[in-house]
């Protein structure tokens, strides 16, 4: 291994950014090479010891013969399975976690919009009508998870705290505390039916892609609300709009969708009982400054001789 550490860092980011990245770097003992297009990130992998990017390009890899540590800006690793000539000694980390809390904030506003019914109110209020209604209380409701893992457990706690009864479906079905009830994800369509809020928080995989279709959508009751804060590609957009414009669904509000951006063409848009947010469910002011940190104490690890933090499983595909 060089004294040098080559690490690269493949994000748009401005020159703020980029001094906060370098100052974070530098505690640990290196600076960074900045990447500014997948053009340039190709003309740099053969030079790649260590490498910190956002959404992975489906590009060949095979030219990073040197290439110890892929580290991923956010959650999502779905674009690297399959990664053509990414070398088995690679190691892939993510920084699942880190925007866990901030996930957990977007999806408990959104429950607590759909229970006191604020686009009535908004509405009523741009007509300057003033007129009562009632709102349903959370507690006593049933919130369906799908995942279980850094955001959805972070959910779960605070779903208790207003008194919601949580079950989960994960992969395993292995039972977790706090929840009344976990299932397998071959269980999906029994576990959401008697769901009043079903939030999607789990990875997206060779398997989990459109584990969300019709027959899923059609399992919940009437009543019930859809959120998704994990990857687009996880829900059939088509089949949730089919069930929100014939009311078998009372609403629906997407964090993410595929593809991203939306088109402005798309019906989504103008879909009636839906709410769209531009990705933005794990973004807060300093989330760049701890990738910066977590990616600099990975690369300092792997240069001590230690195991990366929050390794991704190649096998699990998250």
């Amino acid at each position: 291994m060089s004294d040098v550490a080559r690490a690269h860092v493949a994000l748009e980011l401005g020159d703020a950014e980029r001094r906060a990245c370098s100052e974070a770097l530098a505690r640990h003992g290196f600076e960074p090479s900045f990447v500014g297009s997948t053009e340039q990130l190709a003309r740099a992998l053969p030079d790649c010891e260590y490498l910190l990017l956002g959404r992975p390009p489906r590009f060949d890899w095979s030219p990073a013969t040197r290439l110890e540590l892929l580290q991923i800006a956010g959650a999502g690793v779905d674009p690297l399975f399959p990664s053509q000539g990414l070398r088995g000694a690679t190691i892939i980390a993510n920084c699942r976690g880190l925007h866990a809390n901030a996930v957990r904030d977007h999806v408990m506003a959104l429950l607590l919009a759909f229970a006191r019914d604020l686009p009535r109110a908004l509405a009523q209020q741009a007509r300057r009508e003033w007129r009562s209604f009632a709102c349903a209380p959370l507690a006593g409701k049933t919130l369906v998870l799908l995942g279980h893992g850094a955001i959805g457990a972070r959910v779960a706690l605070a779903a208790r705290g207003f008194g919601l009864r949580v079950l989960a479906v994960t992969r395993s079905g292995r039972a977790a505390p706090g929840l009344e009830g976990v299932f397998e994800s071959a269980e999906l369509e029994h576990a959401v039916r008697d769901a009043d809020y079903f939030v999607l928080c789990a990875p997206l995989t060779s398997k989990t892609r459109g584990l969300v279709d019709a027959r899923v959508l059609a399992a919940l009751p009437a009543h019930a609300v859809v959120i998704n804060v994990s990857r687009g590609a996880l829900l059939d957009h088509t089949a949730l709009e089919a069930a929100l414009r014939a009311q078998r669904l009372a609403g629906a509000a997407l964090d993410v969708i595929d593809p991203e951006p939306l088109p402005p063409a798309s019906s989504l848009w103008h879909c009636p009982g839906l709410w769209i947010t531009p990705h933005v469910a794990g973004h807060e002011p300093f989330y760049l400054a701890k990738v910066f940190e977590a990616f600099a104490t990975n690369v300092a690890r792997l240069r001590r001789g230690e195991a990366a933090l929050e390794m991704v499983s190649r096998e699990l595909e998250y």
